[in-house]
């Protein structure tokens, strides 16, 4: 099982923003009956803030982000939270270290919003490369919160092989349980993406298996959805 390729191009963090978005997050249209007010309140993919959306601080730890490997953005239409992973891989087989199997960053954002807004994680869409052989399993889950809360959300995909392909992982609803970031404070978010590569009972103990970079711009990219409304 070969894990090499030859990039066919690069992408910039904002195109693959609006590829990501486009596959994970679904469009809503605001109806033309409801009145000024009650747009105010209503949480819509299309109502967004004009003002500046901004990362302010961040912070990393993980086996699957080690120093210098991962990058973020808000994208352009301020719809998304994007990251890139350039060595989170989770690799089994012969000869490799069981731990090797299981990687995870943990990332903790502030994001500064325009006063009256407020903004809730939505959509998940996690891409990467997998190679399974027959017995092998992928696992991929994120979980997100904000601090003090006491809510979450999580998102959680499986895999198994025989299995070698590019993998768009996703979901239009998974994170929204996390709640609402706070009116007209920063709060931080805490965002934990984590995949394990493993053989299931009775496989072939040559059993190989592999999850990272995909075959476009090698990286592991995620994207999770934002939803915004204005404060009550």
């Amino acid at each position: 099982m070969s894990h090499g390729w030859s990039s066919l191009y690069l992408l910039s963090s904002r195109a693959v923003a609006f590829a990501l978005l486009a596959s994970s997050v679904t469009a809503c249209a605001i109806d033309a009956d409801v009145e000024p007010d009650d747009v105010a309140t209503t949480t819509s993919a299309l109502e967004v803030p004009t003002g500046p959306v901004t990362i302010s601080r961040i912070t990393s730890n993980g086996t699957g982000c080690p120093l210098g490997t991962m990058s973020a953005n808000v994208s352009a239409d301020r719809q998304a939270l994007v990251f890139a992973f350039s060595e989170f891989t989770a690799e089994f087989g012969p000869g490799i270290s069981p731990s090797a199997g299981r990687k995870n960053c943990v990332v903790s954002i502030d994001l500064t919003v325009p006063a009256g807004w407020q903004y809730s994680l939505s959509s998940a869409s996690l891409r990467g490369y997998v190679d399974l052989d027959t017995g092998g399993r992928l696992s991929l889950t994120t979980t997100a919160y904000f601090a003090g809360s006491g809510l979450s959300g999580t998102f959680a995909a499986a895999r198994n092989g025989p299995l070698a392909q590019d993998l768009v992982a996703s979901d239009p609803t998974a994170l929204s349980s996390a709640g609402w970031s706070t009116c007209n404070a920063v709060r931080a978010i805490t965002i934990n993406t984590a995949a394990r590569a493993s053989k299931v009972s009775g496989s072939s103990p040559n059993a190989t298996g592999f999850f990272g970079g995909d075959s476009i711009d090698g990286e592991v990219t995620q994207s999770l959805g934002l939803t915004w409304r204005r404060c009550p």
